[in-house]
C-alpha cells in the first residue's frame, strides 16, 4: 500500500496534463500512487494518459462529467479521496505541475512533527506556456494556532494544488462541500480542529489559463457571491471566543470583546471579499461591549460601503466630535 496519494482531476487538460503527470512521476520520493480521475474530457486527454499507464503507480479513471465546469468539483473530489489508498492525500490538478522534491517536503513536516495535519505552501504562477509570471503567490504573513482562523476570513491562504494532508483529517472532518468553492469551505470548517504547516517555498507551479475554472467568465461572478455566502455561512459557525480564543485569559472580558469584534469587522471590511454588511454588525457588538472611536468611525465606513450612506455619514459624525473635530460631513 502507498505512503501517498495523489489525486490529479483533469478536464480537457490535452495542453498540459502529460507535464503534470511527469512531474509527479519524476518526484525524489517514489512512494505514490497517482490516481488520474478524468471528469469526462472531450479532447485527447485521455488518449495521452493512458501513454502513462506502464507505470503501475499511475490508475486511470473516466467519467462522465459530474463537475459541471466547477459547480459540481466537490463531487469530484470526493470520488477521488474514495478511489485513495494512502495513508497521506496530495493534491496535484491536471494543468499544474509539483517540483520535483515536493512529496519528499511535505512529507518530511509530517514526520519531524506527526501533530501536523495539513501541510500547504506558496507557489509560482505561470502562463499557458509554462513562463513563470509570479514567483510567489501569497503575500507575507505570519499566523500562530490561534490566529490563522481568523486569517482565514481575510484571505484564502490554503491553496489547494499545494496541498498534503493526512487521510485522517477525511475521517475527522468530512469529505468536501460546497461546490466550487469546496476548498475553501474545507478550510473553514476544519481550521479550529486540524493543524496546518505553511511552507514558504513553492511546491507548485499553478497555471493561470483561459479555461481554469476560476478564470473562466462565467463563473467570476458566481465565483464572488459563493465566496460571500461561504464566509457568512462559517461566520455563523464559529463564536467571537472561537476566532479569539486569547479572550479567555482577559481580566476585562468586555474591553477583550470589544477589541475582538472590532479587529474581526476590518477583517471583514478589508479581506480579498469585503463583506461590510457582517462588518457591521461587529462593529456594532464592539460598540455595545466597550464604547471606542475606531468602532465608531469604522460602523460609519462599513454603512457608507453597504448603501447605507445617510446612517453611515451619522456615525463618522459622531466619531468627529468624540474626537474633538469641529468638522462635520455633509449629510
Amino acid at each position: 500500500m502507498p505512503l501517498i496519494s495523489v489525486i490529479m482531476l483533469t478536464y480537457n487538460h490535452e495542453k498540459y496534463i502529460s507535464e503534470a503527470i511527469e512531474s509527479i512521476l519524476n518526484q525524489s520520493f517514489k512512494d505514490f500512487e497517482l490516481i488520474v480521475l478524468d471528469d469526462g474530457s472531450t479532447d485527447n486527454t485521455g488518449n495521452i494518459i493512458k501513454k502513462y499507464l506502464s507505470d503501475s503507480r499511475v490508475k486511470y479513471i473516466y467519467q462522465e462529467n459530474i463537475g459541471n465546469k466547477g459547480f459540481g468539483i466537490d463531487k469530484v473530489i470526493n470520488k477521488a479521496i474514495e478511489l485513495t489508498n494512502g495513508k497521506f492525500i496530495c493534491f496535484a490538478p491536471g494543468d499544474d505541475v509539483s517540483i520535483p522534491n515536493r512529496l519528499e517536503l511535505q512529507i518530511n513536516k509530517f514526520r519531524l512533527d506527526p501533530s501536523i495535519d495539513i501541510v500547504f505552501s506558496d507557489m509560482w504562477i505561470i502562463d499557458e506556456k509554462s513562463q513563470v509570471i509570479a514567483q510567489k503567490y501569497l503575500p507575507e504573513f505570519s499566523f500562530t494556532s490561534n490566529s490563522f482562523l481568523r486569517l482565514l476570513f481575510k484571505i484564502n491562504l490554503v491553496t489547494a494544488p499545494t496541498v498534503m494532508m493526512k487521510r485522517k483529517c477525511i475521517e475527522k472532518v468530512g469529505l468536501f462541500e460546497q461546490g466550487l468553492v469546496s476548498d475553501y469551505h474545507y478550510w473553514l470548517k476544519s481550521a479550529k480542529v486540524l493543524n496546518f504547516k505553511f511552507i514558504k517555498t513553492p511546491l507548485v507551479k499553478y497555471r493561470i489559463h483561459q479555461k481554469s475554472l476560476s478564470r473562466a467568465p462565467e463563473n467570476r461572478d458566481f465565483l464572488v457571491s459563493e465566496t460571500i455566502r461561504i464566509l457568512k455561512l462559517m461566520r455563523k459557525y464559529y463564536t467571537i471566543c472561537d476566532l479569539y480564543p486569547e479572550i479567555r485569559y482577559c481580566k476585562d472580558k468586555n474591553r477583550a470583546l470589544s477589541n475582538a469584534y472590532l479587529d474581526f469587522g476590518n477583517i471583514l471590511l478589508t479581506g480579498n471579499f469585503p463583506i461590510p454588511d457582517l462588518a457591521i454588525k461587529e462593529f456594532t457588538k464592539s460598540l455595545k461591549h466597550h464604547p471606542n472611536l475606531a468602532a465608531l468611525n469604522n460602523l460609519g465606513i462599513a454603512m457608507i460601503l453597504d448603501g447605507k450612506i445617510k446612517g453611515g455619514i451619522t456615525f463618522l459624525n459622531k466619531a468627529l466630535k468624540q474626537f474633538g473635530s469641529n468638522d462635520k460631513l455633509l449629510s
